[in-house]
């Protein structure tokens, strides 16, 4: 803004108008796009130095901030867009952690043969809660690792005709919905290691490899929730009705 201030030949009062109406402008625009203060923060500046930089190439107009602004374009488009450009990236990484829990899943299924007793499997199916324990483990598994497949092979560029429509229904169907059948199988292996040592934590310090096993779960489930949440958060604000008072444009 000073350099847009140091600039401009014109009276001191049409500078200063300028830069408060691209502020407000940016400030407005940031705070309808984005939920978050620190995300907002940051786009309001980059807004703000972009409109900067385009009032000094409209220098010559009769109102450069106003020029700069119209050449922008229209607050609600723009709104709109980021909105949906930060869905798109809140999946990817979705889709990212996703992969790597389905891995860490994996792995801790497995694991559970090397620190629980011989026969754990028939001592959980012995009682109601062991049984349900074990399909959610195993069948929300499966489910996950289907959804995961289809949804990167509609995709990949690879198979063209393989696809299941664009947009954020399809990719909440292919990437939040096995993301959440990922977390219902860790709580399900944390739930059985919790039936067959203890309701204690402390009593998992007599299984090394368990107690190792169980942290890592935990983990995988902490960050799928918050990668999840803040998918929910981000989808949720791009369909909010946008409410930008066009007089001040």
């Amino acid at each position: 803004m000073e350099l847009l201030r140091e600039r401009d030949h014109r009276p001191a009062d049409e500078a200063a108008y300028g830069n408060r109406l691209i502020e407000e402008y940016a400030t407005r625009t940031a705070e309808a796009a984005s939920s978050d203060r620190e995300m907002a923060e940051r786009l309001r500046w980059e807004i703000m130095d972009h409109l900067a930089e385009a009032a000094l190439e409209a220098e010559d107009a009769q109102d450069p901030a106003r020029a700069a602004i119209e050449r922008f374009g229209s607050p609600v488009a723009f709104v709109a867009e980021y909105r949906t450009a930060v869905v798109g990236w809140r999946l990817k990484r979705m889709r990212s952690t996703a992969l790597y829990a389905m891995i860490a899943v994996f792995v801790g299924m497995r694991l559970r043969n090397f620190f629980l007793e011989p026969g754990w499997r028939d001592s959980l199916q012995s009682t109601f809660w062991g049984d349900a324990l074990l399909a959610i483990d195993r069948y929300a598994f499966l489910i996950a690792v289907l959804l995961l497949t289809v949804g990167l092979i509609s995709g990949s560029r690879f198979f063209p005709r393989i696809r299941m429509g664009d947009g954020p229904k399809s990719d909440l169907v292919t990437i939040a919905a096995p993301s959440v059948l990922i977390l219902l199988s860790a709580l399900a292996i944390i739930g059985s290691i919790f039936v067959l040592t203890g309701p204690s934590v402390m009593s998992l310090a007599n299984y090394g490899l368990g107690s190792v096993t169980f942290a890592a779960l935990a983990t995988v489930c902490i960050v799928i929730l918050a990668r999840l949440l803040n998918l929910v958060v981000a989808y949720v604000t791009s369909l909010k009705t946008l409410s930008l008072p066009k007089e001040l444009f």
